[in-house]
C-alpha cells in the first residue's frame, strides 16, 4: 500500500507539471491535460481519503507540493480537502479549520473581502452566476483574474459519487503574451492601412518596390497614368516587366523605335539619382519621376504632373530670348560709365561687368568670366598680389577672404574702402538688387586717399599693430581660424546674453573622420595640408555678423551660431557636409568614403534652465558621438 501511494504521488506531481506546461502553451494539449490531471488528482483524493493518518499526511504533504491550487468538495458541497496553494491563493486558514465549510459560504467569504475584482459593486449577481456555473451537471473550465490581478485558467469536474474536484493553474504571461501580440498585430494592421490611405490621398503616382525590384504597393493614380496595367495582377511584378509592358503598349514616347537601348539605360540609372527623371506621357503630358531607396532596400518611385512646369519652361525660353536684346541695349549703357561697374545674380555669379571694371581689377580680368562666382575672382587676385590689405601669409589671406566675402553677400550700405597694388585706392558701394544678387560700383579716390594717408600714417600704424596682436591671440596658426581661447570667450559672451535676451544659440561640433588614419598614411605634414582645406570648407559657413568658426583642438572644430534656431542650424550643418563633399579630398584609409568626410553634432542652448557653456559643449560633443557611432559622414542634433 505504502509503495502503491507512493506511485500515484509521483504520478500525480508528474501529471500536473504536464499540464501547466500544456496549459501555458495555450495549445488543444492544454484541455486534454487538465482531463489527465482530473483523472490524476481523483486517484490521488481517493487514496488520500481511504489512507491512514500517517499516509493522509504523507498524501497532504505531496499535494501542498503541487504549483496548482486544488481544492475537493463532497456530494453536499462541502470543503473536503485543499492543498497549500489554493489557500495561499483564496487567504483560507489551514485545511482543517475551513474543512466542512459549504462552497457558497466560501464563495460569499472571499467576495466580501474583495479577494474577486470582476464581482466588484454587483457582488450578489456575481454570486448568483457563480453558484448556477459551479453546479452544472459537466466539467468546464474558465479563465478568471484573481486579487493579485494575476490570472489563473480554473477547471471543475464533476466526479462519479457527485462530489466536485477543482484545480487551477497561473497562466498570467500567457495572457499577457496575447494581449501584447493582438495590440501588436492591431498597430501593424492600423500602420498598413495608414500607409495605404496616405499613398491614395497624394496627388502624385506612387509605387514601392522590394529589395528584388518587385511592386508590392501602388495607388489608383498609377492606374490612371496607365489604364493598360487594368485587370493585370501587378504585386509581385518586376520592375523591369512592368516597363517592358508599357514599351509595348506605346506607352513610352521617348523609346519608340529604340525600346531596348532606351530600357538598358533606364534600368542602368534606376534609383542612382537624387535629380528627379523628366519623361513625356502617351498624352503629351510630362513627368517628374522620383526613384528614393528605402533604408532595407527597395525603392519608392513617385511619378507628379510636370506639364505646367514644362509649359513655363518654354515660356522662359522665349522670354530669355526677348530679354537679350534688351541686355544688349544695357551693356552699351553701363560701358559708357566711368566707375567700374559689375553685377552677380543671387548665386554670386557674374552676369556683367564693364571694360573700367576690368581696368580696375587688372590683375583678376582673365577670372572676370560670365558666371564665375565672386569668390573664385576675388581669389584669383588674391592669390596674385592684388589685395594689399589681405596681408601676406595664408592666414591673413583667408582671414580678409571671409570678411571681404560677408561685407559683400550682405552689403550694408556702407561704402567700403579697398586697397590694390600700387597705393591705388577704391571706393565700393555695393546693393542688393530685387533679384537677390549684389550690384556694385568701384569708384578710384586714389588722389583723396593719398591726400590723408600722411596725417593719418602714425595713428594707422598704431591701429594695425593693435589689430594685429589681437588676430594673433585669437587666431589658430594653421588654419587660420579663430582659436581655442577665442573660443571659449565668445562662448561665454553668448551664452550671457542668450540668457540675457532670451535669444537662440546654436553650436556645431565638426570632427573630421578617420583623421588619426589619414596621418598614419600620407604624414603629419600632409594631415596639415587636409585641416587647412577643412578650415577653408568651414570659414564662409560663418556668413553673418557674430558667427564664428574656429579650430577647437585637434582635428575638431566648432561654428558658433547666435540667433540661430533648430531649422537654420540644421540647414548650416548640412551646408558644411556638401562642401566637404565638393571638395572631395581623398582620404584612401578611410572606411565611410574614399574622400575626407565630417562628422556633426549640433546643440541649441537651454536659455531658460539657465545652462552653462560647459554644459552646452558637453551636449554638442554627445550629438557628435552619436554621429560617429551612427557611420559617421553625417549630422546629428541633440534633441533633449
Amino acid at each position: 500500500m505504502k509503495a502503491s501511494a507512493r506511485a500515484v504521488a509521483v504520478a500525480s506531481v508528474a501529471w500536473v507539471g504536464v499540464a501547466v506546461w500544456a496549459i501555458a502553451s495555450g495549445s488543444r494539449l492544454g484541455e486534454v491535460a487538465t482531463l489527465v490531471v482530473g483523472i490524476g488528482l481523483l486517484a490521488t483524493v481517493w487514496l488520500l481519503l481511504r489512507a491512514t493518518d500517517r499516509e493522509r499526511r504523507r498524501w497532504q504533504h505531496t499535494l501542498d507540493a503541487m504549483q496548482a491550487g486544488i481544492v475537493l468538495y463532497d456530494a453536499d458541497d462541502r470543503l473536503v480537502l485543499t492543498n497549500a496553494e489554493f489557500r495561499k491563493l483564496y487567504q483560507l486558514e489551514d485545511g482543517l479549520t475551513t474543512r466542512g465549510m459549504p462552497f457558497e459560504e466560501l464563495l460569499r467569504t472571499r467576495v466580501l473581502r474583495g479577494l474577486v475584482p470582476e464581482a466588484v459593486g454587483q457582488e450578489e449577481a456575481w454570486i448568483a452566476e457563480r453558484l448556477a456555473q459551479h453546479h452544472t451537471e459537466q466539467g468546464q473550465t474558465f479563465l478568471r483574474e484573481m486579487a493579485d490581478s494575476r490570472w489563473r485558467r480554473i477547471t471543475e469536474q464533476r466526479l462519479p459519487d457527485g462530489s466536485r474536484l477543482g484545480f487551477s493553474i497561473d497562466i498570467t504571461e500567457l495572457v499577457e503574451n496575447q494581449r501584447a501580440l493582438d495590440a501588436s498585430r492591431h498597430e501593424a494592421e492600423r500602420a498598413h492601412q495608414l500607409l495605404h490611405d496616405a499613398i491614395e490621398a497624394m496627388p502624385a503616382a506612387v509605387e514601392i518596390y522590394d529589395r528584388n525590384d518587385r511592386l508590392v504597393l501602388f495607388n489608383l493614380r498609377m492606374l490612371q497614368l496607365y489604364p493598360h496595367m487594368s485587370g493585370r495582377r501587378l504585386l509581385g511584378e518586376t520592375f523591369e516587366a512592368l516597363v517592358r509592358s508599357a514599351l509595348a503598349h506605346g506607352k513610352v514616347p521617348d523609346a519608340l523605335g529604340r525600346e531596348e537601348q532606351w530600357l538598358a539605360e533606364r534600368m542602368q540609372h534606376r534609383g542612382r539619382s537624387s535629380a528627379p527623371r523628366l519623361q513625356q506621357a502617351p498624352s503629351d503630358a510630362w513627368y517628374e519621376i522620383y526613384e528614393t531607396p528605402m533604408p532595407r532596400g527597395g525603392l519608392v518611385t513617385v511619378r507628379l504632373d510636370a506639364s505646367e512646369t514644362v509649359r513655363q519652361r518654354e515660356e522662359l525660353r522665349a522670354a530669355h530670348d526677348r530679354a537679350a536684346s534688351d541686355h544688349a541695349l544695357l551693356d552699351d549703357a553701363i560701358e559708357a560709365l566711368p566707375d567700374g561697374f559689375a553685377i552677380f545674380d543671387s548665386d554670386d555669379r557674374l552676369l556683367l561687368c564693364n571694360q573700367p571694371y576690368r581696368e580696375i581689377y587688372r590683375d583678376s580680368a582673365p577670372a572676370l568670366v560670365i558666371g564665375a562666382t565672386f569668390e573664385s575672382i576675388v581669389r584669383y587676385g588674391l592669390e596674385r598680389g592684388q589685395y594689399p590689405q589681405a596681408g601676406a601669409t595664408e592666414r591673413e589671406h583667408q582671414a580678409w577672404l571671409a570678411e571681404r566675402l560677408l561685407r559683400h553677400r550682405e552689403p550694408d550700405g556702407v561704402p567700403l574702402l579697398q586697397e590694390l597694388r600700387g597705393n591705388r585706392w577704391l571706393r565700393i558701394d555695393e546693393r542688393r538688387t530685387r533679384g537677390g544678387g549684389v550690384a556694385g560700383v568701384r569708384t578710384d579716390v586714389t588722389e583723396m586717399v593719398r591726400t590723408r594717408q600722411d596725417l593719418e600714417a602714425a595713428a594707422a600704424a598704431l591701429q594695425q599693430a593693435n589689430a594685429r596682436l589681437e588676430d594673433l591671440s585669437t587666431t589658430d596658426a594653421l588654419t587660420g581660424l579663430a582659436n581655442r581661447r577665442r573660443f571659449d570667450a565668445r562662448l561665454a559672451e553668448e551664452v550671457q546674453r542668450s540668457h540675457r535676451h532670451g535669444t537662440a544659440l546654436a553650436l556645431l561640433m565638426i570632427d573630421i573622420d578617420h583623421f588619426k588614419r589619414y596621418n598614419d598614411l600620407l604624414g603629419h605634414p600632409q594631415g596639415d595640408s587636409a585641416l587647412q582645406a577643412v578650415a577653408a570648407v568651414l570659414a564662409p559657413q560663418a556668413r553673418r555678423p557674430g558667427e564664428l568658426v574656429a579650430r577647437y583642438g585637434g582635428e575638431e572644430f566648432a561654428l558658433l551660431l547666435p540667433h540661430v534656431a533648430s531649422i537654420m542650424a540644421a540647414a548650416v550643418a548640412q551646408r558644411c557636409l556638401d562642401a566637404m563633399a565638393s571638395l572631395a579630398l581623398p582620404h584612401g584609409a578611410s572606411p565611410t568614403a574614399a574622400f575626407v568626410t565630417l562628422s556633426i553634432g549640433t546643440a541649441l542652448l537651454k536659455s531658460q534652465q539657465r545652462e552653462d557653456g560647459a554644459a552646452f559643449v558637453r551636449r554638442a560633443d554627445a550629438a557628435l558621438y552619436a554621429a560617429k557611432a551612427a557611420g559617421c559622414a553625417r549630422s546629428v542634433i541633440d534633441e533633449t
